[in-house]
């Protein structure tokens, strides 16, 4: 089945839906992420002075010596998944995405012959936290962080693929109790997407990527179209001072109009609202 413009067609098992509370698998992507985070800061990068010795600063923290000893001399630690690897990099070209892309964390299978899962994670502030995951109607991950996850997933073939979020706030005690929550819920949520599910945010994507493109092979701007599962498909905004959008039908009569959080946040709204409101689909693809 095409995918619709409006995403209308995509399953909405996590997008909008409040996070598992499936806590063994919680605690098991928390253990690595922990895995990959030390890895990096403890042993992938490179001495400042490499010919000095096996000490780094960093590793002043380990007050135990056998501890210090095995930093030192890099000994393998028990991992939560071993074999996983950090920051591995993916070409999304195979996908019809001039790009590329790299995996938080990408975990393989019993034979290393594929991956079993991505791991996409993201930080966001206590209320933020509290809006994806405990309000009356949990908005779910970032539709973004969703699409990222999901071009890694297809990239590597993984079997699925789960969007972590870290709060850099705690919610309160008051809340945790209330909604029955753990230690661990109170500053972490994960979602689970599966392999198919990725598949049509990838196609989804690689369209809309494709879209963007055809303007700048015309030398035009593309419309400053939103793309989003919360905004009507076709929305174009026409005031980025106060994002303001406009919905209008194929005989140019305005249908719905609203309002955006996304101009005032964007980095190029001073050069979006020099370069004017570019050019149109119409123009392009009829």
């Amino acid at each position: 089945m095409p995918i619709q413009r409006d995403l209308s067609t995509l399953p909405a098992s996590a997008q909008g839906s409040p996070p598992s509370r499936d806590n063994l698998r919680l605690v098991e992507l928390m253990k690595g992420w922990a895995d990959n985070y030390t890895d990096a800061a403890d042993m992938d990068l490179p001495h400042a002075v490499p010919e000095a010795g096996p000490y780094r600063a960093s590793f002043a923290g380990a007050r135990c010596n056998r501890a210090l000893h095995y930093k030192m001399t890099k000994a393998p630690k028990k991992r939560a998944w071993p074999g996983a690897v950090g920051e591995l990099a993916v070409d999304l070209r195979p996908l019809g995405i001039p790009g590329s892309a790299s995996a938080d964390t990408a975990v393989p299978n019993a034979d290393g012959t594929g991956y079993l899962f991505n791991i996409e994670y993201k930080s966001t502030g206590g209320f933020s936290f509290k809006q994806k995951t405990t309000s009356t109607a949990p908005e779910g991950p970032d539709y973004g962080a969703v699409v990222q996850g999901a071009m890694t997933n297809r990239g590597i073939k993984a079997d699925k693929m789960f969007v972590m979020y870290f709060a850099k706030e705690n919610i309160s005690v008051n809340i945790a109790t209330a909604k029955k929550l753990t230690e661990i819920d109170r500053f972490s949520a994960a979602w689970e997407f599966s392999a198919e599910e990725c598949d049509q945010l990838v196609r989804a994507e690689a369209a809309r990527i494709g879209r963007v493109l055809m303007f700048g092979e015309l030398g035009q701007l593309p419309p400053r179209e939103l793309d989003t599962p919360d905004l009507p498909s076709g929305a174009v905004v026409t005031d980025t001072d106060k994002g303001l959008w406009v919905l209008k039908d194929h005989n140019n009569n305005t249908v719905n109009t609203g309002g955006t959080w996304m101009c005032n946040y964007c980095d190029y709204q001073s050069l979006c609202k020099t370069d004017g409101p570019g050019g149109s689909e119409t123009d392009v693809f009829i």
